[in-house]
């Protein structure tokens, strides 16, 4: 893969020229990184010792996913007004950043976004911000509402945390030994049983700490599932960054569930209905999440960056 990278007769000079200034043995890295001001960025280092995965070209070094990137590229050593510096002619770089060492990873994200298991999981995830945010906002009110004191309320969302240690832990153990969309499928359904439940059962000091309980084992067990999911469909090379848009959509769920807690109270006087919403949206978050089809889909990932 080396040898389908071209190298200037001045950018091996200039490399060569780097390197004899360093401790005899060290090699020059070329790589691409994620950041930058369009979301990937080239990386000129100097290493002791190459890994197992690198390509090497003399005393050049390149890991196989940079490589990949770099396929018929050209890397030159210019001068220029600005100054002197290493430049990459990219051919699969379709747009790049003014700083001259990133690029965007829009391609990504649009290529990842034509795959309906990962839309059903964004859209998903979605609910999951919905729960946690409503619950971690309104819960202490909604209990003050109804005749408990503020230390109840207090001790509620504290009970969630300590069981959310749990609830998070085993299921990324469950995540490792079963489908992770099934899984999934279980906590949202159980959700909204259980929200059903509180709403349903008298409300006492047992019965809160029951439900805080029991939802705080279903709290963030949503993660380690999701997460894995993603890198199932795509591998670890985009998985930051397309589990962030995932990670999106649990945030605008978020800003749903506080909002509209807070507009139904103040139009209602009560949460009736966003506790309602809740348990509608756990059903169909549960039947997103049925419909996924757990498998790798990095072949849809176009290699060309944009």
């Amino acid at each position: 893969m080396i040898k389908e990278i071209k190298f200037t007769d001045n950018a091996l000079k200039q490399i060569q020229n780097l390197l004899s200034k360093k401790d005899e043995g060290s090699f020059f890295r070329i790589a691409i990184k994620g950041g930058g001001c369009s979301g990937f960025q080239y990386e000129f280092t100097f290493e002791q010792s190459k890994n197992e995965d690198d390509l090497t070209f003399k005393n050049i070094l390149i890991d196989k996913t940079s490589a990949d990137l770099l396929k018929d590229s050209e890397v030159d050593y210019v001068s220029e007004l600005m100054g002197e510096s290493f430049k990459i002619s990219n051919p699969q770089t379709k747009s790049s950043c003014g700083c001259g060492v990133s690029f965007s990873l829009v391609k990504v994200a649009s290529d990842a976004l034509k795959v309906p298991s990962y839309l059903l999981l964004v859209f998903g995830f979605y609910v999951c911000g919905f729960h946690l945010a409503f619950i971690t906002v309104h819960m202490p009110v909604y209990l003050a509402d109804i005749g408990f004191s503020a230390s109840v309320g207090a001790v509620s969302i504290s009970v969630i945390g300590l069981f959310n240690i749990f609830g998070a832990y085993y299921a990324g153990i469950f995540s490792d030994r079963a489908q992770m969309s099934r899984i999934l499928v279980i906590i949202y359904v159980a959700r909204a049983i259980v929200i059903s439940l509180f709403l349903i059962l008298p409300k006492s000091i047992v019965s809160v700490l029951v439900f805080s309980a029991l939802i705080g084992l279903l709290w963030l067990a949503t993660v380690p599932p999701t997460s894995g999911l993603v890198a199932k469909f795509f591998g670890t090379r985009y998985m930051t960054y397309l589990y962030g848009i995932v990670f999106f959509s649990h945030q605008v769920g978020s800003f749903t569930g506080v909002w509209l807690g807070g507009e139904l109270y103040q139009r209602f006087g009560n949460y009736d209905g966003v506790w309602i919403a809740g348990i509608l949206l756990g059903f169909m978050a549960a039947l997103l999440h049925f419909y996924i089809d757990e498998q790798s889909y990095e072949y849809k990932i176009s290699t060309t960056i944009s």
